[in-house]
């Protein structure tokens, strides 16, 4: 298929992105919704990911970010500790522990590690790296350095290049190959979401990246933490709380969310694209990145009221029950706005991203010729996903890279 072609499939089936000068009430469902009271605007924000008309930015502090995501880490474990002690009365508080935990621990690696490495965390430099190099160990990350090292001139010069972590990721452990039916790609990655195979071989490479590490740092805080949380479970024969409120959403949850995540960032746009001009080359890239937005447009006002409490009741039930587990679960901190970091990757201003990209949009998006594109709902982001890789020719002699691949990747953490 052409290269025009491709490009006019994936502008049909991100039909409802808005260009950057389509910010109406009619087309933007987060407009929509400032209809609600002021006061939950900023809760709506952070569910949707996408700021309100004129909203004023409040800006955060890294160190207090950081703050509170270790105490919303204290605060999952402990949360499943006590569903644990309750028992089975208790199993929805279990629910809601892991859910916290597993959004903490992701924040530590798709916020705190990210930007370390990006050197943008804080302002203090050696305080990113060590900041970095902490968390990497405690929760099983690649070592920092090597990440630091691959992650900008590797992940941000070519999100999809052969060799870029999460092309192999997907490539190899999810097994989604290009040229496979988008039907195909989804049952292939409900199939690894449940795998033993899957959860085995991911957590296999992320223990031989940390232990297996060649930063004497990285593997002596792994080694010593671990080991203190194991030898204090063996002594206080909580084995239970240590497997269910730390191991467990640690691994499988853990690897969940990020298997989701992984599956709906970056679309996989024609390998001819790759050989344009370095210009074009940049814009190409930007097409590779949209911006994944929550929540749904509120009722019309113009319906019957047994119709508008009906709708309305759906809408709620849908923002607590969906978007909401779906942004503290996948999409944490700033992945929403994906696309404006992969544009401006070196910003300072990281824990304002949702409010940054906005800007960047009012103003033209100055030196990008391509405007920002969005995609509602993370399972509809991961469908135009599927649709690029199942417009892309098959590989050739796909055993035979995939053999060379799986020596790389089981020395490898796959990190964000």
């Amino acid at each position: 298929m052409l290269n025009q072609e491709i490009i006019t499939v994936f502008e049909s089936k991100l039909k409802e992105s808005l260009p950057s000068s389509q910010r109406t009430s009619q087309l933007d469902h987060r407009v929509s919704m400032e209809v609600l009271p002021q006061v939950i605007q900023s809760f709506l924000t952070w569910i949707t990911g996408k700021a309100a008309t004129n909203e004023k930015i409040k800006p955060k502090n890294s160190l207090v970010y950081f703050t509170k995501v270790l105490f919303l880490l204290g605060i999952g474990v402990y949360t499943s500790i006590i569903a644990i002690t309750l028992q089975e009365k208790w199993s929805l508080l279990l629910l809601l522990g892991w859910m916290l935990t597993v959004s903490a621990l992701r924040q530590l690696q798709v916020v705190v590690v990210h930007h370390c490495a990006h050197k943008n965390f804080t302002s203090n430099r050696n305080l990113d790296r060590w900041i970095g190099k902490i968390v990497s160990a405690l929760i099983l990350l690649r070592d920092f350095d090597s990440y630091e090292k691959s992650h900008g001139p590797g992940h941000h010069r070519n999100p999809l290049d052969a060799e870029d972590e999460t092309v192999k990721f997907l490539q190899l452990l999810v097994n989604l190959q290009p040229g496979l039916s988008r039907e195909e790609l989804w049952q292939r990655l409900w199939k690894s979401l449940i795998s033993p195979i899957f959860h085995t071989r991911f957590l296999a490479a992320r223990l031989v990246s940390c232990f297996g590490s060649k930063d004497t740092y990285h593997q002596l805080i792994c080694s010593v933490f671990y080991l203190i949380l194991l030898v204090s479970a063996g002594i206080s024969h909580t084995w239970n709380i240590f497997l269910v409120a730390w191991a467990f959403p640690l691994t499988i949850l853990y690897q969940i969310s990020t298997c989701l995540r992984l599956c709906s960032e970056h679309l996989w746009p024609p390998q001819e694209l790759e050989l344009d001009s370095k210009s074009n080359k940049r814009d190409n890239n930007s097409k590779a990145t949209v911006g994944i937005f929550l929540g749904d447009p509120v009722p019309d006002k113009k319906l019957q009221y047994w119709q508008r409490l009906r709708q309305w009741s759906w809408w709620w039930f849908r923002l607590f029950f969906l978007h909401f587990p779906v942004r503290i679960f996948i999409l944490v901190g700033d992945t929403s706005c994906h696309d404006y970091h992969h544009r401006h990757p070196g910003m300072d201003d990281w824990a304002n991203g949702i409010f940054a990209r906005q800007q960047d949009i009012d103003n033209g998006h100055p030196g990008w010729s391509e405007p920002y594109r969005e995609v509602i709902g993370l399972f509809a982001a991961i469908d135009v996903v599927f649709t690029s890789i199942s417009l892309l020719e098959p590989l050739k002699d796909t055993e035979a890279q995939n053999a060379i691949h799986r020596v790389y990747i089981v020395g490898k953490s796959v990190e964000n």
